[in-house]
């Protein structure tokens, strides 16, 4: 047997260091769970700047902010509908309308989750689901009176399924995994308006809403919504006066500045 001499030795051991593959570095840190969780408030996710310092940044579109500061794409079936323009003047406050959204859907949905985007001012809004044979006329902006429509009435002849958190501009209400709001085939979507324009500009703009529809095969849970009212709220007058002058508005609705403390 023929043996290596010790400087061939030598340059074996050299050859196999050089082709030693070094371990790839590992990303940057995660947020940590108080960052993330401040994020998520705000519904936003959460991620490292250059210099390690936690940022929120809003998700696009069809996206959620997962448990870990993420974001993920929602699931289901998106069924979208972009509702009427309004243009509000500088302090002008828009009262007493509602808007509807029949699906004309043959069969039950079962929607995980909610998503609303809006730029026209809105204050805040809430909506409900109904029998398409309900609060009936064409889709579109209507006065709330003009069909008897209340949401406690509307709650009970179908079903809530989402509110607006005060000013936000986009929004997601969703569901964990398998818990769903049923709604009946036939059914129409309905959401009053109330706008506020505090800016020195006018301002239009519309809602567009998404709704994310889950197959039943993947229900577990079924969630019943439900509409609850406190009146016996009371907060003393302010010993500041505010001045309101009359304003002109169409047959239902209620179109006046708003009230400003000075």
């Amino acid at each position: 047997m023929k043996r290596l001499a010790p400087a061939a030795l030598t340059l074996l051991l050299i050859a196999c260091a050089e082709e030693t593959v070094e371990p790839t570095p590992a990303g940057p840190d995660p947020c940590a769970l108080a960052d993330a969780e401040a994020c998520r408030v705000d519904q936003k996710s959460c991620s490292l700047d250059d210099a390690g310092a936690p940022t929120c940044a809003a998700c696009g579109v069809g996206m959620y902010v997962s448990e870990q500061g993420v974001c993920t794409p929602l699931e289901g079936e998106a069924l979208t509908h972009e509702f009427a323009e309004f243009t509000t003047q500088p302090g002008e406050e828009v009262l007493g309308l509602c808007q509807s959204w029949t699906l004309g859907n043959e069969t039950e949905l079962w929607i995980n989750a909610v998503e609303l985007e809006q730029n026209e001012m809105s204050h805040h809004s809430n909506w409900t689901f109904v029998p398409e044979a309900e609060f009936d006329g064409p889709d579109g902006v209507w006065p709330c009176d003009e069909r008897d429509y209340d949401q406690l009435s509307a709650a009970i002849a179908g079903g809530v399924i989402y509110a607006q958190s005060t000013q936000a501009s986009r929004e997601v209400q969703r569901f964990p995994g398998g818990a769903a709001v049923r709604i009946p085939p036939r059914a129409r979507i309905i959401g009053d308006v109330h706008l506020l324009n505090i800016g020195d500009e006018p301002i239009t703009g519309s809602v567009t809403m998404t709704l994310y529809a889950i197959p039943s095969e993947q229900v577990s849970v079924g969630l019943t919504p439900f509409h609850m009212t406190y009146d016996g709220l009371a907060i003393p007058r302010s010993p500041l006066r505010a001045s309101r002058a009359p304003a002109s508005s169409p047959s239902g609705s209620s179109r006046r500045p708003a009230s400003r403390c000075r």
